[in-house]
């Protein structure tokens, strides 16, 4: 079945509707529409030092920078206030506004993902945005691309169904945009997919091996220079990895593994010794008493941030709130996930899915009832998905997955047809319920008939027609990704294959 046209061509078309989608998704959100934008955007502009016109000093107040108003304050005329449009930030200009909220000043975040963001700023601010979120939207692309070309069919079959599944919506808000947790999204996933590929190796002198380092690497680069957490979480996946693959095969590639562990050991150092905001306060962010009443009400309510993965949670500045039909459906779509994968449960697999079961239950609950706070006060389901992505990768593993003929977990028809209609119309829906709260606000009925857009996006396009093939690319990127699914699980690649995974191997 892999070798015809149509399963041939799925890697090809996934990676590029899926572009497409992230595209959509950049162009019909504002600038400053992310979360925190004031800060991210007020940092990269100030990331390369004091520049004029870009980002300058204030003579008499040292904590504070002068950054562009349509930078630092994009967001106040409709942040919080989901009957505003964007059309709003049409008003906003380039004179130059203080501002105390810039990283270089208050040190939360590395800097990494404001270096690179910097480089893309220019005269014009909607497309430098633009094109920074496209780039964060391409590096994502990219590494799926890699991947699917070149991991084994069960790690490609594990990596093509979560990304369908667990990064809408949420997902195709966050990583094409101006948030560090972009990266955070990107470099766990691909750390997960490029280190499990890269611990089965036993040869450095082959070309794939050290591809898959340098991806890894890359990858690891990538989410340890967005977010302090997300240095914790290359660690977790790290470690998944290393229990997926088994003492006795880690034995056998013992070069790799040890990479690997210097991967999550410099990933552990950067998380102790950075620190995070709000840290070293036990019990200051909340009012809660941290007993065991918190703790237990917290438990109970932690599925929230599953919903609010898959759309139960508003996206922005939480004020753009989604139809339930998309938390439904997302939901539907897990669930046939959790069941499908575990159908199949080997020991390694199991402790695996333990741990990162473990961890995305532990760091939230840890979290709020050190700090006294109830689910859904200061932890956003943002923070946590890239926990969630590392449990259902793990879940949508088969095993074994080491051998280009080790195809991935099956996926009956039926199933592969609840997936692709529910996520599809999840991600249609809130594509359009996004772009019409920055076009027409709140106020307005989701399909009136006599609506009237009073912001149409970063680019000169109707939006209308920028939405419609965002829907049409939705459909292509999930059935894409379940015909390849589907092959993946049928696979009957020879040895003698001339494809580029068997090229690299020589």
């Amino acid at each position: 079945m892999e070798t015809t046209g149509l399963f041939r061509w799925w890697r090809v078309v996934l990676p590029l509707a899926l572009l497409i989608v992230f595209g959509s998704w950049a162009v019909t959100s504002p600038v400053g529409s992310s979360p925190d934008d004031d800060y991210h955007l007020a940092s990269i502009w100030c990331a390369g030092g004091e520049r004029s016109g870009v980002c300058e000093v204030v003579n008499d107040r040292p904590q504070a920078l002068l950054v562009p108003q349509s930078v630092g304050f994009a967001q106040e005329c409709f942040a919080f206030d989901a009957s505003a449009t964007a059309a709003c930030t049409q008003t906003l200009t380039s004179a130059l506004v203080p501002t105390e909220r810039v990283n270089s000043l208050k040190g939360w975040y590395p800097s990494s993902f404001y270096r690179v963001m910097n480089v893309f700023v220019g005269d014009d601010l909607q497309r430098s945005v633009l094109v920074m979120r496209m780039f964060n939207a391409a590096v994502f692309v990219a590494l799926l691309a890699l991947a699917l070309t070149v991991l084994a069919p069960s790690i490609r079959s594990a990596v093509s169904v979560t990304t369908a599944v667990v990064l809408v919506p949420l997902g195709l808000f966050i990583i094409p945009s101006t948030n560090p947790s972009s990266w955070t999204v990107t470099g766990v996933i691909f750390v997960w997919a490029f280190g499990l590929a890269l611990a089965q190796r036993t040869s450095w002198r082959s070309r794939r091996t050290w591809l898959l380092a340098v991806a890894t690497f890359l990858a690891a680069f990538l989410a340890i220079g967005s977010r302090v957490d997300a240095s914790a979480f290359v660690a977790l996946a790290v470690i998944v990895v290393l229990v997926l693959t088994g003492w006795a095969k880690a034995r056998a590639s013992w070069i790799s593994s040890i990479v690997l562990l210097v991967l999550a050991t410099i990933a552990l150092v950067q998380f102790a010794t950075f620190g995070t905001p709000g840290s070293g306060v036990s019990g200051g962010m909340g009012t809660t008493e941290p007993g065991p009443g918190l703790f237990l009400t917290n438990v109970v309510y932690l599925p929230v941030y599953l919903i609010g993965i898959v759309g139960g949670m508003a996206l922005g500045w939480n004020d753009t709130v989604l139809p339930p039909l998309v938390g439904v459906f997302g939901l539907l779509a897990v669930g046939v996930l959790m069941a499908r994968g575990l159908q199949d449960v080997s020991r390694t697999k199991g402790i695996a899915l333990l741990v990162s079961l473990g961890a995305v239950a532990a760091v939230p609950l840890v979290f709020l009832q050190r700090e006294g706070l109830g689910v859904g006060e200061v932890v956003q389901a943002r923070y946590l998905l890239p926990l969630a992505l590392v449990l259902v990768l793990t879940l949508s593993l088969r095993v074994p997955f080491r051998q280009a003929t080790d195809g991935g977990l099956p996926l009956p028809g039926m199933l592969a047809w609840v997936i692709g209609v529910g996520v599809t119309a999840a991600a249609s829906i809130s594509l359009w319920a996004n772009a019409h709260r920055y076009a027409a606000g709140n106020e307005r009925g989701l399909f009136d008939i006599d609506l009237v857009l009073e912001w149409t996006g970063l680019v000169p396009i109707p939006l209308p027609l920028t939405v419609g093939l965002g829907v049409v690319a939705s459909a292509v990127f999930v059935a894409a990704a379940l015909i390849g699914v589907r092959a993946d699980a049928a696979t009957t690649e020879r040895r003698d294959s001339r494809t580029t995974e068997f090229r690299l191997a020589r």
